[in-house]
């Protein structure tokens, strides 16, 4: 009576073994933001001709470049991670965003993406 049981939990614990290896084995996969990324909507608040360097550090934090130009640059990179037993990352889009000022004033907002 005692071999039966055994061998009904052996077949158990096999099973539950083969669905966590099948599980573990599955890349999961998330992409995540790295960097100063600027949403379009988080623009809205952003007037040409009227928003000052000043408002724009304010708003989004010290920028990655100031360029002798007096522009600012924010940029950022989004990555696809890909989990389970080997994990690995891949390089899904570089993104930048300049504004650019003329008379104290935000006058261009250039976006660019690789």
């Amino acid at each position: 009576m005692f071999d039966r049981y055994s061998s009904t939990i052996g077949r158990i614990g096999g099973v539950a073994l083969l669905a966590l290896l099948a599980t573990a084995c599955q890349p999961a996969s998330a992409v995540e933001t790295r960097g100063h990324a600027i949403p379009p909507a988080s623009l809205k608040d952003v007037s040409l001709g009227k928003t000052t360097q000043a408002d724009i550090v304010a708003q989004f934090g010290e920028p990655d470049e100031r360029p002798p130009d007096g522009s600012l640059v924010y940029r950022s990179t989004r990555v696809r991670r890909s989990g389970g037993l080997w994990s690995h990352e891949e390089k899904v889009e570089d993104e930048s965003v300049t504004f650019r000022f003329e008379n104290g004033a935000v006058a261009k907002i250039c976006r660019t993406r690789s």
